[in-house]
C-alpha cells in the first residue's frame, strides 16, 4: 500500500474516533439533569427593565420580585429572586 494511502486511513480513523469520543461525550453530558444558581437581587425603580434585561441576556430568569420600601429611607426597590441553569 502506498505511503500516502496509509496516512490516509489512519488520518480517517482518528478523525472517527475522536468524532465518535465527542458524540458519546454530548450525549452522557446531556443525561445529566440541569442544576440551578440562584440569587437574590435588588435593583432600583428607575432602570429595572433594562437591569432584568441584561441579567436575562446572561441566562438569569427571575423566579418571583416583589417591591419593598426601605424603612429608613423610604425609598423604593424590586427584591427578586432569580435563578440560572447550569450543567454540572
Amino acid at each position: 500500500m502506498p505511503k500516502h494511502a496509509t496516512a490516509l486511513l489512519v488520518l480517517l480513523l482518528v478523525s472517527v474516533n475522536l468524532w465518535g469520543a465527542l458524540v458519546w461525550t454530548s450525549a452522557e453530558r446531556a443525561q445529566q439533569p440541569l442544576a440551578y444558581k440562584v440569587d437574590v437581587v435588588s435593583e432600583p425603580d428607575l432602570g429595572f427593565d433594562v437591569l432584568m434585561s441584561l441579567r436575562g441576556e446572561k441566562g438569569w430568569r427571575p423566579v418571583s420580585c416583589r417591591r419593598a420600601t426601605d424603612s429608613l429611607t423610604d425609598k423604593a426597590m424590586y427584591e427578586c429572586v432569580v435563578e440560572r441553569a447550569y450543567r454540572p
